[in-house]
């Protein structure tokens, strides 16, 4: 993916929005649960399960739905919202 297809990179995204504009508690929750859902899809590449995000549901709200930057940062890590939430 390149930047221009979906506006800003990850480190932009990172510097600009999420590390200034939240407090270590948020960001520690947050950026913990971003890094599972990209492991979980590094280890299972094939199982579908793990490629798509219900951003409506509870723990995706309460972790990163909370953090400021939250769905942006999905978005430039190559997910995009759909009917069904995220998928990547």
């Amino acid at each position: 993916m390149a930047q221009d297809d979906y506006g800003k990179g990850v480190l932009d995204v990172l510097y600009d929005t999420v590390l200034k504009k939240n407090p270590v508690s948020v960001l520690v929750r947050g950026l913990e649960t971003v890094q599972r859902i990209l492991v979980n899809i590094h280890e299972n590449p094939e199982d579908e399960k793990y490629r798509t995000i219900r951003i409506r549901g509870k723990t995706f709200q309460g972790k990163v739905g909370t953090m400021e930057g939250g769905v942006e940062l999905m978005m430039s890590l190559g997910f995009r919202k759909t009917a069904k939430d995220f998928e990547e």
